[in-house]
C-alpha cells in the first residue's frame, strides 16, 4: 500500500507541473499570436499610407506632363481643398501649413480624400474606420463623406486621419504619415540647367572649367557626363555634385572615366548627391593642374523623362 501511495503522489506532482507548463506555453502562444495579428494589421495600415503616397505622386506627375498641375479644377474629381481652419488642426504634423489658400498654387495646397475619391485614384481601402472613431468629430468633406487622408500632391505628403486620434498605430506607436520631399528646390540658384540630349558649359568655379553633356537612352537610362579641366595651379578634389531632376528618379550610379563602377550616390525622388570623396584613391585622387577628368552619372527612370536636369552645386576640397 505504501508503494501505491508514493506512486499516486508522484503522478499528482507531475500532473500539476504539466498543467503549469501548458499554461505558460499557452500564455506565450497567445502573446505571440496577438503580436502577430497586431503586426499584420499595422503592416496593412502602413502599406496603405505608402500606396496613397505613390498614387498622389503619380497623379502629380501625370498632371505636370499635361501641364495642368496648377489649374484650379485639376484635382476636383479625386480630391477636395481643405479649409485653412480645418488644416490648422493638423499643423503639428504637416510640414507645409499656410494661412490663405488663395496665395498657394493649386499643386502645393492640401487636399482631403474620401473612400470614394480614393477609388478614383485606383486605391482600394482595406481598413475601415473604427467604430469608436465614427462617434468622434472626424473631418468630413462637402458631400458629407468621411475624410480618410489629407494629402499634398506637390510634396507627396500623406496623413491618415481616420484610424486614431493621434494619427499613430496603437501597438508600435508609429505615425501614419509620410512625405516625399520636405523642401522646395530653388532652381534660380542652379549653376546650370539643360535638356536631355543637350550640352551646357558652367561658369568657371574654383579653377575648374566644366561642360556637361546629357544623353537619354530608350532603355530607361539617362547619362550625364561632366567634362572637367583643372585650370588652377593646384590639385583639385571634387567633394560632391548636387543634381536635381524634374522627373522622379528611381536609381542613380556614378562611373569613373574608364567606366569602372566605383561610386557612392545618395538620392531621394528628384535629388542626387554624388560623393566623389568616397570614390577610391585608385580611381579618383583628384585632378592635377592642367589635367582633365571625365565623370559619368547614370540615372534610371521608370518612364522617359520629360523635364530638365539642373546642376545645383559642386564643391572642392
Amino acid at each position: 500500500m505504501l508503494k501505491i501511495k508514493n506512486e499516486k503522489g508522484i503522478t499528482l506532482i507531475v500532473l500539476i507541473l504539466t498543467m503549469l507548463l501548458l499554461i505558460i506555453i499557452a500564455a506565450i502562444s497567445i502573446d505571440y499570436a496577438y503580436d502577430g495579428i497586431m503586426y499584420s494589421k499595422e503592416r496593412r495600415m502602413l502599406t496603405e499610407v505608402e500606396e496613397v503616397q505613390q498614387a498622389v505622386m503619380e497623379k502629380y506627375t501625370e498632371l505636370t506632363q499635361l501641364k495642368i498641375e496648377n489649374n484650379e479644377d485639376s484635382y476636383d474629381d479625386f480630391a477636395e481643398t481643405i479649409s485653412t481652419s480645418d488644416l490648422s488642426k493638423y499643423s503639428d504634423i504637416l510640414k507645409h501649413t499656410y494661412d490663405n489658400t488663395e496665395d498657394i498654387e493649386p499643386s502645393k495646397r492640401y487636399y482631403t480624400i474620401s473612400a470614394d475619391q480614393m477609388k478614383k485614384l485606383d486605391i482600394e481601402i482595406k481598413n475601415g474606420i473604427p467604430d469608436d472613431r465614427k462617434e468622434m468629430d472626424i473631418l468630413k468633406n462637402s458631400n458629407g463623406n468621411y475624410v480618410l487622408y489629407i494629402v499634398n500632391f506637390y510634396y507627396g505628403e500623406v496623413l491618415n486621419i481616420y484610424y486614431s486620434e493621434d494619427f499613430k498605430i496603437e501597438h508600435s506607436n508609429q505615425l501614419l504619415y509620410t512625405i516625399g520631399r520636405t523642401s522646395e528646390i530653388d532652381l534660380s540658384t542652379a549653376l546650370g540647367t539643360l535638356n536631355w540630349n543637350d550640352s551646357i558649359s558652367l561658369d568657371e568655379k574654383d579653377g575648374l572649367e566644366i561642360s556637361v553633356d546629357s544623353e537619354y537612352n530608350r532603355d530607361g537610362r539617362g547619362i550625364i557626363t561632366f567634362n572637367i579641366l583643372n585650370k588652377s595651379n593646384s590639385t583639385k578634389i571634387l567633394d560632391n555634385i548636387d543634381i536635381y531632376s524634374e522627373d522622379k528618379i528611381e536609381e542613380a550610379k556614378m562611373y569613373s572615366s574608364n567606366y569602372t563602377n566605383n561610386y557612392k550616390v545618395d538620392g531621394e525622388e528628384n535629388n542626387i548627391t554624388v560623393s566623389l570623396s568616397d570614390y577610391g584613391k585608385n580611381n579618383y585622387s583628384g585632378i592635377g593642374p592642367g589635367r582633365s577628368a571625365n565623370i559619368k552619372i547614370v540615372i534610371y527612370y521608370d518612364e522617359a523623362p520629360s523635364g530638365n536636369i539642373s546642376i545645383l552645386n559642386y564643391n572642392c576640397k
